[in-house]
């Protein structure tokens, strides 16, 4: 069982870029996403304030930081061919600085994650391998900002259903995480929960509950169960339970899950909606079928008016009320919402 929603996981594509790189210039950037990620941001470290950072090349810095700004403001819009021609121009300043330079990291990592966030996976492996090589070069191998980025990376091979090339990345990421103690200790959940996820994808259920109930017991020490980013390994133990068909328990976490997304609704939409998706389907399991088509109304109405690059969630939601419906005698009725799912992945390859 593969989760569909993508885009909310963004944990994944931001970039940490808390340690200095040799010659780098510390710049005083605001972040590309209003969701500050879980141990870290896309954007460079800020001076600290009053200080004067002196910038040999401040001409080309500001240009750097137009283009940067500019894609920022493209990627709100929706612009996705605008924002990639800015971050193109701000990845060739960037290797003007050296190929160790933050400005160089920060540009081919926000390109990375506009990749990413079309669904154009493959191509976001290009910016993601460099991002990886300038790393290790000018940090070290074992560096937790390295384990931050082959998550990122395994994300990308992950997202096209490519899970034997995304399992040693994580491990590696997993091991880097571990050895560094307290510091790596968010990503180190972070890595737990992608490892369970591919486990499960890859029909070890076994292995992936025990990885999945591992970085939830990381994030319950580090941000309490309440808190949003818990939600991600709520639901993940929650769709390893369903798998194993322990759909009563599947249906507790599941709910603490959708919980936590309904308390940070405005977070985002498409993380509500897939909740919901979830807890019918548990529902659905044990034959609360009344329950789960209530639930799974809520999240097609939810939907209406479309969700742009996460229109995937809505199709999820038709295909999972077509099978509820099935399994209650209404043909019919389950043939119309399996052309809604179909018509709108239709729709999503022609994008």
């Amino acid at each position: 069982m593969m989760t569909h929603v993508r885009a909310w996981r963004m944990v994944r594509m931001m970039v940490l870029l808390t340690a200095s790189l040799p010659a780098a210039v510390l710049l005083a950037l605001t972040p590309v996403s209003a969701n500050a990620a879980e141990g870290g941001s896309l954007a460079a470290a800020p001076a600290p304030a009053g200080a004067t950072v002196p910038d040999p090349d401040a001409e080309k810095t500001q240009k750097w930081r137009d283009h940067i700004l500019a894609s920022d403001e493209a990627l709100r819009r929706r612009d996705y061919a605008k924002c990639e021609a800015e971050l193109l121009a701000a990845v060739e300043i960037g290797e003007t600085f050296g190929p160790t330079d933050e400005r160089l990291a920060t540009a081919l990592a926000r390109l990375m994650r506009a990749y990413s966030v079309q669904g154009r996976h493959a191509e976001a492996i290009v910016p993601g391998k460099r991002l990886l090589a300038l790393y290790e070069k000018a940090l070290g191998p074992d560096n937790v900002s390295v384990g931050m980025v082959l998550n990122d990376l395994a994300g990308q091979y992950k997202d096209q259903d490519k899970l034997d090339e995304s399992l040693p990345m994580y491990e590696r990421a997993r091991a880097i995480c571990e050895k560094a103690g307290e510091p790596g200790r968010s990503l180190l959940a972070i890595a737990l929960n992608n490892l369970a996820e591919v486990h499960r994808d890859k029909g070890d259920l076994d292995t992936a509950e025990q990885l999945a109930r591992q970085g939830l017991a990381i994030r319950d020490e580090i941000y309490g169960k309440e808190h949003r980013w818990s939600a991600s390994s709520f639901e993940t133990l929650g769709t390893i339970l369903l798998a194993k068909g322990q759909a009563a328990e599947a249906e507790t976490v599941l709910r603490q899950n959708l919980a936590i997304c309904q308390k940070n609704a405005s977070w985002n939409r498409p993380v509500l909606i897939q909740a919901m998706v979830h807890v019918a389907r548990a529902l659905a399991a044990q034959g609360k079928t009344t329950e789960g088509e209530t639930f799974y109304r809520r999240a097609i109405a939810m939907g209406e008016g479309g969700l742009g690059r996460s229109d995937d969630v809505r199709a999820d939601a038709y295909e999972g009320y077509a099978d509820l419906l099935r399994k209650t005698d209404r043909a019919a009725e389950a043939d119309k919402m399996a052309e809604q799912a179909k018509a709108i992945r239709d729709a999503m390859k022609k994008e």
